[in-house]
């Protein structure tokens, strides 16, 4: 009842007016990159890989994790400055060549290195979005629909093929056997990451506060101060998910971890009300950056933007 309560408030702030107030908040770019922004940017998060990739092996736990997320932000900037010059550039056939060797190059990187199946689907998602924005959104509506149910089927293949080929890409995280693509076995993982967040939710629930009270909002805290390493402060709050980690596989220090959904850690934090209130904030921050984006509707490098945030 509580996740029905709670999608009935996202509902609600959804539509409790237009944002346009929130909106304003949020600056607004220069509609396009020059060639020179584009080779800076390009350039500098190579160097930014080039550096912190190798760093990211030695360094002492917790900052890893900070040179980690700086090795992911450069790998993502690139591949998405790569997609907006491929498709929205004419012209400029040195840059575009820069592009498609930059954005090749992430690919296989990522490919290679991450066990997320995550990270390449965004890259999928962001290249047919701006695709459609681009090229398809002035179509006939019949082939718009085409369009987008082509996109549907090719990012669950993308997901499926991601997950039967971890074995073979990444033998130092990951030692299992491949699988096939469509099989059995691949689809009922694929469903079961899916499901495992509905039963981390109630498992959540049933925890807090009976087995352990609730964090208080400490949980939520690290989203702000992530870039404060661990290593610098031993006794910085650990995220809601990392708090539920531990009490489900019942760790002292997870190296797996599940997520108990948006209203779980509301739920972990603040308890019932939390959820309601904190599902109904959610709303209208979504509703604000949907404004923003329907107000700058031509503003390409705002929408570059959205996909790398």
């Amino acid at each position: 009842w509580l996740y029905i309560l709670a999608t009935v408030m996202y509902t609600v702030g959804l539509y409790a007016g237009k944002g346009k107030r929130l909106s304003r908040f949020l600056p607004v770019p220069a509609p396009f990159l020059s060639t020179a922004q584009v080779w800076f940017m390009l350039v500098f998060c190579a160097i930014l890989m080039g550096v912190f990739w190798p760093l990211a092996h030695f360094a002492p736990a917790g900052v890893d994790k900070i040179v980690g997320a700086l090795v992911e932000a450069s790998t993502g900037a690139i591949a998405l400055i790569s997609i907006f010059v491929l498709l929205s550039y004419k012209g400029h056939l040195g840059t575009k060549f820069l592009s498609m060797s930059a954005l090749v190059a992430t690919v296989m990187f990522i490919l290679h290195v991450s066990f997320s199946r995550r990270p390449i689907l965004a890259v999928f998602v962001t290249a047919a979005s701006l695709f459609y924005y681009l090229k398809v959104s002035w179509w006939r509506p019949a082939v718009r629909k085409l369009f987008l149910a082509a996109m549907i089927v090719g990012g669950v293949s993308v997901v499926l093929y991601l997950g039967a080929t971890r074995g073979a890409r990444i033998r130092e995280y990951y030692t299992g056997p491949s699988i096939g693509t469509f099989s059995k076995e691949n689809w009922q993982e694929l469903l079961g990451g899916i499901t495992i967040n509905t039963l981390v939710y109630e498992y959540t629930v049933q925890q807090f506060p009976e087995y352990r009270p609730y964090l208080d909002g400490s949980g939520i805290v690290p989203a702000f101060i992530f870039f404060i390493p661990r290593a610098f402060w031993p006794d910085k709050p650990l995220p809601t998910g990392g708090v539920v980690s531990r009490m489900w596989f019942n760790v002292s220090l997870h190296t797996s971890s599940v997520v108990p959904t948006l209203p779980g850690e509301f739920y972990a934090n603040f308890g019932s009300l939390g959820v309601l209130f904190g599902m109904f904030l959610t709303g209208k921050v979504v509703r604000a950056v949907n404004t923003y984006l329907l107000s700058n509707h031509d503003n390409l490098v705002a929408h570059m933007a959205w996909f790398i945030i």
